[in-house]
């Protein structure tokens, strides 16, 4: 893994990943998203107490952006 860093002002940091590390970050995504979905997005739909819509809403993004930049990692395996 290389990291390089850029000449912003406030610098910014760009990972260049091989194709087996982005094959493994985004299994580890797709993993994360499902661990979420099932901890805050399912957990608050079976509990028993008051249903709390700010963990379900954190649960949900969370949940579409894991899924989101796991799909992109994993289009740009085939790409290169």
């Amino acid at each position: 893994m290389t990291v390089s860093v850029g000449a912003r002002r406030l610098g910014s940091v760009k990972l260049i990943l091989d194709q087996s590390q982005r094959k493994g970050l985004a299994a580890a995504l797709y993993n994360l998203g499902n661990i979420v979905a099932a901890s805050l997005i399912v957990g608050q739909l079976v509990a028993s107490g008051r249903f709390r819509t700010l963990p379900f809403a954190v649960g949900l993004i969370m949940f579409i952006s894991a899924y989101v930049i796991a799909t992109k990692l994993n289009r740009e395996e085939g790409a290169s």
